[in-house]
């Protein structure tokens, strides 16, 4: 779990589905769920709001998503 750095969104990874939610803090709701293929191993907001998300998984890669989606995958050797 990841708190975004202005403090309004947090961001959880969940392994069954492999999914990370994005919640928004002061309305205490649930903004946007994104699945993946692999369980979610680490996370890091790439911006102040929950726009740009990196997300590492089991499969070595890492996402990054944009705020309309995955944006790319990265393949880890």
């Amino acid at each position: 779990m990841r708190v975004s750095p202005d403090g309004r969104f947090a961001a959880v990874g969940g392994t069954y589905p492999p999914a990370v939610r994005l919640f928004e803090l002061s309305q205490l709701s649930m903004k946007v769920e994104r699945r993946g293929d692999a369980d979610v191993v680490g996370l890091e907001f790439l911006s102040a709001d929950y726009a740009k998300l990196a997300v590492l998984t089991t499969a070595r890669s890492v996402e990054l998503h944009a705020a309309y989606g995955l944006h790319h995958t990265l393949r880890l050797p």
